[in-house]
């Protein structure tokens, strides 16, 4: 019997290769192959779809159709994000800061938000531990890079970008403080500007017309007075 005619040569041939091992061929004797550069949990999922690789003569071409996660796009009725739910409305996680932080304050500038003091404990039960440090997040890439801590810690101290300096204003140390910190933010490196004509901490501050603002707080008791830096801090 003639097996490359016949059927038993086929049968043998089909169980060796095995159905998975078959890549489908195009048209000019390529093949092709699936893609897909997302998160594994999120293939096939949602919006999110494999793309075609082809292959000719030995050599493969780049990924070509597929389809990743993107944020989530509410309103049209998609799972952009490709996890399994569409148009939510939820919050989501982003990258954590370096450390536990209460009390602190910060701003957002250029793509990056940046964050000064705070506390991450009490040093009895009325006071809390002031820390120096500070930090900003890249939105872009969802991570945190530290940057030159305050000249002095400060806890329940508020700021306010004008130009490209944020202006951190009073905050707590061993006491309440009308200091006020510049922070430059293209030389990352701090300077010390006129202090408040009171004491404040757990205040706002608000940039308005190029001047810096800021708002009650808690001084010697609880304020209502509102102080404003006697200058144009970011001249026209």
């Amino acid at each position: 019997m003639n097996v490359l005619n016949g059927g038993p040569f086929l049968v043998l041939l089909v169980l060796a290769m095995g159905c998975g091992d078959v890549v489908p061929r195009t048209s000019d004797g390529g093949t092709t192959k699936p893609c897909y550069s997302g998160p594994a949990t999120t293939r096939g999922v949602g919006a999110c779809k494999d793309g075609v690789i082809n292959c000719a003569g030995g050599v493969c071409g780049k990924c070509v159709g597929e389809v990743t996660p993107t944020d989530e796009l509410c309103g049209d009725d998609k799972d952009n994000d490709c996890d399994g739910k569409v148009d939510e409305l939820g919050w989501r996680e982003m990258a954590p800061m370096s450390m536990v932080r209460g009390y602190h304050c910060g701003v957002y500038h250029g793509g990056k938000v940046y964050i000064f003091g705070g506390t991450s404990n009490k040093t009895s039960k009325t006071d809390y531990k002031s820390h120096a440090t500070a930090e900003a997040y890249d939105m872009a890439t969802n991570t945190w890079s530290p940057i030159a801590p305050l000249l002095q810690a400060r806890v329940g101290a508020s700021c306010a970008v004008l130009g490209d300096k944020v202006y951190v204003a009073g905050g707590r140390y061993s006491d309440n403080t009308p200091s006020l910190q510049i922070y430059d933010i293209k030389k990352n490196a701090w300077s010390v500007g006129k202090p408040m004509n009171k004491l404040r901490s757990y205040s706002v501050a608000v940039p308005y017309q190029n001047k810096l603002y800021v708002v009650a707080g808690v001084g010697k008791g609880y304020l209502k007075s509102v102080a404003v830096h006697p200058q144009a801090l970011h001249p026209r």
